[in-house]
């Protein structure tokens, strides 16, 4: 969690207030340090498009994460964790050299999810009367 989550808005994050990086702006503020896009516009471009790929690589591992938490079967928890490792693995990636494909990431974790979606415990869920919103 966000170490000054409490202060975001006096501290001048308002956007954080009604958006979230999913630890992201945490993880790129630790790669650049002292180097902050709002006082440093020659680096400001680099600082954002780490934090965008950053960003969608977290809320990925978001997703894979909160599926984790649903699933039961070993299998199914193993080919997860698997594709968390990877996802991590592109969050190096976007530290060290910031290119990575993002749209293959993304198609990747979205297809995981959606095999997962039908596997009959899941649908089972989905359809039990008390799951519906």
């Amino acid at each position: 969690m966000c170490g000054i989550h409490e202060k975001l808005h006096e501290k001048g994050f308002r956007g954080c207030t009604h958006y979230t990086c999913y630890g992201a702006g945490q993880r790129v503020t630790r790669l650049f340090g002292e180097t902050h896009w709002r006082n440093d516009s020659a680096r400001a471009g680099e600082i954002h498009a780490v934090f965008v790929r950053m960003q969608k690589l977290h809320e990925l591992q978001f997703l894979l994460h909160t599926a984790l938490g649903k699933v039961a079967a070993v299998d199914w928890q193993q080919r997860l964790l698997v594709r968390c490792q990877q996802l991590e693995a592109l969050c190096r990636e976007v530290e060290s050299v910031n290119a990575v494909d993002l749209d293959a990431a993304t198609t990747d974790t979205y297809s995981l999810l959606r095999q997962l979606a039908t596997e009959p415990a899941i649908v089972a869920l989905r359809n039990f009367p008390h799951n519906r919103g």
